[in-house]
């Protein structure tokens, strides 16, 4: 079997990993579209493969108080069994893998292990149906779908397949408790991605041999391998969208194994998206491949710019100016602006309405981080709609909707930072205070990556505060709202729900006294008859004059009764 020398071979799959310690996305109309001939023909691009339907075992019920969820539980209790069976990369790519990233985003909603159970059914499969297609010890998926008759692998397909598993891998590393029932697959995962993904791509006596193009010491990206995979094509370097899920695949490892080697290779592929946005007007467009003339389309562009999102909250080489314009693109540019009646344009510089991707938006709805218009586009295009046959695309976008749901609250673990300032959480509001007084804290977190801190100081008279603006919330209904708190020094934690229209508190203010460990806190609220006050979500300390500080984790309001 041929293998990297030594030094270089453990770099990559890293060492001491047969045990674990005790969450985009990627999106894509279909099968992907490696010629330009074939971008010109969006009706072949929406094709899915299938394959005969195997249970993955118990279907999980509807909740029946949230569209999103129960849309999918409906399409995942009709069709999630119907691709992992599959051989073809083709399908797993591009049908399966928006399966697992489902299904690993369920879990994190909702905390219900049945879907990590169906994910894990799915997975022990497609990793037994790798085979070692080159004959040089690693094991393959791949597809004859796309090159010159044989079965080849390719870098994308590497990519969209690994990256759900290793963000199942990633889940069971930060909740080893929590998840220690699933400690030895995801250890059996982390070793085939470690030892059968990644070498492969960048060893030079590998079927494809090394394909990686360092540019400079910050750049760099992958080539076509020496076969005839991509018939008529002549990439010498890979397009842009085929880069991106490997990329996300090697940051959401690197957050396991720690190996220096897998964020620098995604960084360098970062950088080299971040050289090729050009501006237009307020916003970014691109191309879809460097060695090819066309502006890169909607579909294809959700593995861009999930990347770019990627590379952004990892205080990458895209910064908040670059990420805002990214955004933009998709808010200003190719969103035909209506509420209503929401389409997206075929391209990210705006042109092209035939509206063939408009639903085709799974990891532009996550810009929802940026600006709450990207939900808005999704959730007008879903909520009537009826998906009409097997196309898992769709399925990934009803959990997108799911997790940036605007009735619930933003962020709510202050997870993502500010486009425009660093030190806030995303789409939550100083409304008083100094940076050092009102911020996203890492320090000290309930868990996860952050926690957000409001800190009060004697002598002045200032409520120091963080706010969000609650939306489409329902009239007339009962809300609860849940939150982790901790204080330090002798001030407490205030949290309440205002309602701005009329300049009353809805309900009460809730107080909680000084407590120097996390606690569990939740109180609930009933709506006003109609829809149209202005309601608001304040945290802030008991005093405004008392020194000390609260943090607040996992805010979250749901309706009463509601699964998640």
């Amino acid at each position: 079997m041929k293998r990297l020398n030594s030094g270089i071979f453990n770099l990559l799959r890293g060492t001491g990993h047969s045990t674990l310690p005790g969450t985009p996305a990627l999106f894509l109309a279909g099968v992907l579209c490696f010629t330009a001939a074939c971008k010109k023909e969006p009706e072949k691009v929406l094709q899915i493969e299938t394959s005969s339907k195997k249970n993955a075992g118990a279907s999980v019920s509807a909740v029946g108080d949230n569209i999103w969820y129960d849309k999918f539980v409906a399409y995942d209790n009709a069709y999630g069994d119907n691709s992992y069976t599959s051989t073809s990369t083709a399908t797993l790519a591009w049908g399966e893998s928006y399966m697992l990233r489902s299904y690993v985003k369920m879990w994190e909603l909702t905390q219900n292990t049945a879907w990590l159970d169906k994910l894990t059914t799915h997975v022990d499969v497609i990793i037994a149906n790798a085979t070692d297609l080159g004959g040089d010890g690693y094991l393959d998926w791949g597809t004859t779908k796309y090159g010159d008759g044989g079965k080849y692998p390719y870098l994308v397909h590497d990519g969209m397949i690994a990256l759900p598993i290793a963000q199942f891998v990633r889940l069971v590393h930060q909740y080893p408790t929590t998840l220690s029932a699933y400690a030895t697959k995801a250890a059996a995962y982390r070793t085939f991605i470690e030892t059968h993904v990644v070498p492969k791509w960048e060893d030079p006596n590998s079927y494809m041999g090394n394909c990686w193009v360092l540019y400079s010491s910050s750049t760099g990206y992958y080539k076509q391998p020496a076969f005839n995979a991509f018939p008529g094509q002549n990439y010498t370097q890979l397009p842009y969208n085929m880069m991106g899920p490997y990329a996300e695949m090697l940051w959401t490892m690197y957050d396991v194994n720690g190996n220096s080697f897998y964020n620098t290779r995604a960084n360098q592929m970062a950088q080299n998206f971040k050289n090729a946005l050009v501006t237009n007007g307020s916003a970014y467009k691109w191309k879809y491949a460097f060695v090819l003339p066309q502006i890169e389309d909607t579909s294809h562009g959700n593995l861009d710019v999930g990347m770019a999102r990627e590379s952004f909250n990892r205080a990458g080489t895209i910064s908040g100016t670059h990420i805002a314009k990214i955004s933009y693109a998709f808010t200003g540019i190719m969103w035909n602006q209506s509420v209503s009646a929401p389409l997206v344009k075929d391209n990210v510089d705006g042109t092209g309405t035939s509206y063939v991707y408009t639903k085709y938006i799974g990891d532009w709805i996550p810009m929802t981080q940026f600006n709450q218009n990207a939900w808005l586009i999704g959730a007008g295009q879903y909520r009537n709609f009826t998906i009409p046959s097997m196309d898992h695309n769709y399925a990934y976008n009803l959990v997108q909707l799911m997790a940036w749901d605007l009735e619930k609250v933003i962020n709510q673990g202050f997870e993502y930072v500010a486009y425009h300032d660093a030190t806030l959480p995303a789409q939550w509001v100083r409304g008083a205070g100094t940076t050092s007084e009102v911020r996203r804290y890492t320090a000290d977190k309930k868990n996860g990556k952050a926690s957000a801190a409001i800190t009060s100081t004697t002598g002045d008279d200032l409520w120091q505060m963080l706010y969000q603006d609650w939306k489409q919330w329902k009239a007339n209904t009962t809300y609860e709202v849940s939150f982790d708190v901790k204080t330090s020094g002798s001030n407490g934690a205030r949290i309440f729900i205002q309602n701005v229209t009329a300049g009353t508190i809805l309900g009460t203010v809730h107080d909680y006294p000084s407590s120097p460990s996390w606690t569990s806190q939740s109180f609930t609220v009933t709506t006003p008859s109609t829809t149209s006050p202005h309601l608001r979500l304040y945290l802030e300390n008991n005093f405004k004059s008392t020194a000390g500080t609260a943090l607040f984790d996992n805010v979250k309001i749901k309706r009463v009764g509601s699964a998640w």
